[in-house]
């Protein structure tokens, strides 16, 4: 009886064991609307989701993605428990002490919009105190931008940002250019008529996968990911996702 309560517990202890490191092999991340990088809209949730889930399966994880607007995604990942961190990032002093994060896989050109109507030249942030800017709450913005003290007005998403500028509510819009280009293209109005870009870019940004200080072997799975990114950018995955979303 002793030998066959001692089977008994081994076989729990096993089950147990393995149950384990399959959880440990699920990864939870948050995600916001930010096309064309990644959105629910998007073919495969677009390229950045693409890339990350493929570079995952690679090394032996599945990937669960949920939406929310960039604050609200932001905080349930920054505490790490039902997710574990965030699928696209950008890097700053501050965010290094909360996350841990991957290589990067991709960059953001970042700058401003207007409207083609309005004469602006700017050579610094000064130049550029007479102007309403949007922004998005909790976006890491460009070294400078947020201590140069500008008129800024924050919103929840940069959909909002780019409407106000079309309707003449802001004067520019601090923004993601190929991201501005999609949300344009997207309007039923002329919108894309009255806006432009601002040369040069502010700032190039990478792009990186964050896993919350918080999460449970947070480290292991930036470790496996880059792992994963490794192998997909040297067998051509990586370049055939790009080309498939045109980038």
């Amino acid at each position: 009886m002793k030998s066959i309560n001692n089977l008994f517990l081994t076989l729990i202890l096993i089950s147990l064991g393995l149950a384990a490191n399959a959880t440990e092999k699920i990864i939870s991340l948050t995600s916001n609307e930010f096309p064309p990088y990644h959105a629910k809209s998007l073919m495969n949730h677009g390229p950045v989701t693409e890339l990350i889930i493929t570079a995952f399966e690679r090394v032996g994880y599945r990937v669960e993605v949920a939406y929310f607007p960039w604050a609200r995604g932001e905080y349930l990942a920054r505490k790490g428990q039902q997710y574990h961190g965030v699928i696209s990032m950008w890097k700053n002093k501050e965010r290094e002490k909360k996350y841990l994060y991957s290589d990067a896989y991709m960059d953001n050109e970042i700058g401003l919009y207007k409207r083609k109507s309005n004469i602006i030249q700017y050579s610094s942030y000064q130049d550029l105190k007479n102007y309403t800017i949007g922004t998005v709450i909790a976006y890491a913005n460009p070294p400078g931008f947020d201590a140069a003290k500008l008129n800024v007005k924050p919103m929840v998403t940069d959909e909002l940002n780019i409407a106000k500028l079309c309707e003449e509510r802001i004067d520019l819009v601090l923004i993601d250019k190929l991201m501005a280009k999609y949300l344009m293209s997207k309007t039923r109005n002329t919108c894309h008529n009255k806006i432009n870009w601002m040369s040069p870019a502010l700032e190039i940004k990478p792009m990186y996968l964050a896993i919350s200080r918080n999460t449970k072997n947070g480290l292991q799975k930036i470790n496996d990911f880059n792992r994963g990114l490794k192998i997909i950018k040297s067998d051509g995955t990586l370049k055939s996702i790009l080309k498939k979303h045109d980038f």
